[in-house]
């Protein structure tokens, strides 16, 4: 087997990402997105970023759907019907959050649409949850909604 890197491209302003948001992270009143569901991933070490997924290479659905190859070996395979999709513009991200954001696309071999969004996040680093919330819920919006 031959190990080749995948190409690292720009990503515009005007596209979009899709972050998928597991139905234990929405708000019991408004079905919407916690602070918590933008999390640094993976939790357990020390991340500065969230994964996410490019529109120009993926869909809503097979955002949603590519879940169960998250599945930890040994454990029960993750079911798709328990996540919702939020979509975020890219330079709404970047420009508009605190704290500041930068958005990569880090493509893998099983993934060509991973991006990441890099910086601090509310409860990694001392972030002001309410706030981060409040303008992640302004600049984006349910692609695949609870």
């Amino acid at each position: 087997m031959s190990w080749f890197k995948l190409k690292q491209e720009h990503i515009p302003d005007e596209h979009f990402l899709y972050t998928r948001i597991h139905r234990s992270n929405l708000t019991r009143n408004d079905k919407m997105p916690k602070a918590d569901a933008f999390k640094n991933t993976p939790f357990e070490v020390n991340s500065k970023v969230l994964s996410s997924d490019w529109d120009k290479y993926t869909t809503p659905i097979k955002c949603r759907d590519s879940v169960i190859s998250h599945s930890k070996p040994g454990k029960p395979l993750k079911n798709p019907d328990d996540y919702f999709i939020w979509k975020m513009n890219v330079g709404k991200v970047r420009n508009d959050l605190i704290p500041t954001q930068n958005v990569l696309h880090t493509p893998s071999k099983l993934n060509k649409a991973h991006a990441t969004i890099k910086g601090r996040k509310p409860a990694n680093e001392d972030v002001n949850n309410a706030e981060f919330r409040s303008i992640i819920i302004e600049i984006g919006e349910w692609a695949i909604a609870p």
